[in-house]
Parts: C-alpha cells; structure tokens; sequence
C-alpha cells in the first residue's frame, strides 16, 4: 500500500479519483470487484460497481464506455496466439475481444510474426518479446492465474491428463 501511496502521490491523480468497475453476473468477479473497491478506498480512489448480465456486459464492453472491467479468459487451445491475439491486436479493439481497446503496432507485428514462423524457437522467441512489451504497457492487470493440479490413484487408472485450459481429458482414461 505505501508503494501505491507514493507511485499515486506522484501522478496527476495524488488525491484520488472517481471510477466505475464493470463485472457480469459472475459471483467471483462481484466478490473480487468488492474486494479491490475496499482497497482502493484506502487510496482515497473512490469505486462504483456496475453489475450486468452476460449479453449486456459484453456488448457495452465492446462499445469501448468502461472505466475498468474485471473478465475471465482462458487460452483454451494451450497456445499463446489464442489468447495474445484476442487480448491484444490492434484490429481486435472492441467487439473482436481486445476489450482494453490497446493499440500497439510493435505487439501487432511481432503476433504476425509468431503466427507464422514454423520453428518453435521462433515463435518463443515472439512471444517473449509480446510478452515484454506488454509487461511494459500493461494493457489488462492479471489478478489471478490458478495452478491446474490433477490427483488420481496411478495404480488404478492411467491415461488421464489435464490440458492447458485446466479441464481433465479422460479420451485416454484406462484401468489397470
């Protein structure tokens, strides 16, 4: 909190401001909404939380009104270029799922690049870079980033795996 004070202390905003959270009707995002808007409160950065229903949440999201937004997402595919490209392509702003509306010409080469380069040491390589360039323009904030586990008796069973995406496959489940 002291780093917090000192970095807002020295911005434009050194006495605080008024701002307005949107969430869907997620219990988890209300529950973390009401939990940063208590923070914040200590910061003298005064939240309003605007909850919508999913269809709504989403549209008005990509009509660009928003002051912050809390949202899930999930790379499903286990590849970088699902997520990366959703979040943060220029051409994505908006309804395409680049909700920051985040434009960076540097970020939308280097997702070209990664898309079409055939060796994976090329394409880690990008992704590094994407990823550098964003920790430096911090487009969204990540709150929270689960470690998938997977417990099952060995024993008894194999063949079962956990993706990328944190769902248990069972296509390969046998017993032994």
């Amino acid at each position: 909190m002291e780093q917090a004070q000192a970095i807002l202390a020295e911005s434009t905003y050194a006495d605080g401001f008024d701002a307005t959270i949107w969430v869907n009707d997620s219990q988890d995002l209300v529950d973390s909404a009401v939990y940063i808007q208590e923070q914040l409160k200590e910061l003298n950065i005064n939240i309003t939380i605007e909850q919508f229903e999913m269809a709504t949440f989403m549209e008005r999201l990509g009509e660009g009104q928003h002051d912050m937004f809390l949202l899930s997402f999930t790379a499903s595919t286990g590849d970088a270029d699902y997520l990366l490209s959703a979040l943060t392509l220029s051409s994505n702003r908006g309804f395409g799922g680049n909700r920051a509306f985040y434009t960076n010409e540097d970020v939308d080469a280097a997702l070209e690049s990664a898309r079409s380069a055939t060796e994976d040491t090329d394409r880690l390589s990008e992704y590094t870079n994407i990823h550098n360039m964003l920790r430096e323009d911090v487009p969204y904030a990540p709150l929270v980033h689960p470690n998938m586990s997977l417990a099952y008796n060995t024993a008894q069973l194999e063949g079962v795996e956990l993706d990328a995406a944190g769902y248990i496959r069972l296509e390969n489940l046998s017993f032994k």
